[in-house]
């Protein structure tokens, strides 16, 4: 019994951990592929561009059913999953944002 809890827990530990690691190297990896505002990105000029928007339907409504932790962990799959995208389509420019419930 004691390994098993032992187990479940270092398990949970090294998903947090590589969740981390995950984010960071992803956010390492964008941020050198998008170019400083200092460098003239504003001034770019496309003849055509592509809007991606991701939303979560009913928010607030969702929200209010959940725990923090469970609230936390499915806002951050949320980003991961829009991020991924975003990395795979190699944007000459991304925002990403959220609005406080």
């Amino acid at each position: 019994m004691a390994v098993d809890a032992a187990v479940s827990v270092a398990l949970v530990e090294q998903k947090h951990q590589l969740a981390r690691l995950y984010e960071q190297r992803l956010a390492a990896e964008l941020s050198e592929k998008w170019p400083a505002a200092e460098a003239g990105s504003e001034d770019e000029k496309f003849a055509s561009a592509t809007v991606l928007f991701v939303d979560v339907l009913n928010y607030a409504a969702f929200a209010e059913k959940l725990s923090n932790e469970a609230l936390s962990e499915i806002v951050r799959t949320f980003y991961n999953n829009a991020g991924d995208t975003v990395h795979l389509l190699a944007p000459a420019t991304c925002s990403l944002s959220g609005r406080p419930c």
